[in-house]
């Protein structure tokens, strides 16, 4: 409210919702545990945008991208204030494959005997 007054006495006559302007501190975690992303976003922003900032990092394109907080998924609908994160929260980044995997078929070799691939 005091940042809206401040800038109406500017002469900004478009204001912002507190909300947007409250950010809360974002932490993304590889598998590796090295930081993939570390940033402060709007407490408005959705995992979608968090996603597509990851993208932008390098991580992959954003369809290939999964976050996990503890052992949930996050839904790209789901906002950050949604998540009611403290600060030592982190989110674990997944990055899908995009390569096929050869079908084992079982009849390919002598029972008993170990296909090639183990």
């Amino acid at each position: 409210e005091h940042l809206n007054r401040c800038a109406a006495a500017m002469g900004d006559a478009q204001t912002v919702p507190l909300a947007e302007l409250e950010t809360v501190p974002v932490r993304v975690l590889q598998s590796s545990g090295e930081v993939a992303y570390a940033a402060s976003m709007p407490k408005t922003s959705t995992i979608k945008e968090l996603v597509r900032r990851i993208s932008q990092e390098g991580f992959g394109p954003p369809h290939r991208l999964t976050l996990l907080l503890g052992s949930d998924i996050m839904p790209f609908t789901k906002s950050l204030e949604d998540l009611n994160l403290k600060e030592e929260d982190y989110f674990h980044l997944v990055r899908r494959s995009r390569s096929e995997f050869t079908k084992f078929e079982s009849g390919s070799k002598e029972e008993g005997e170990k296909p090639d691939f183990l």
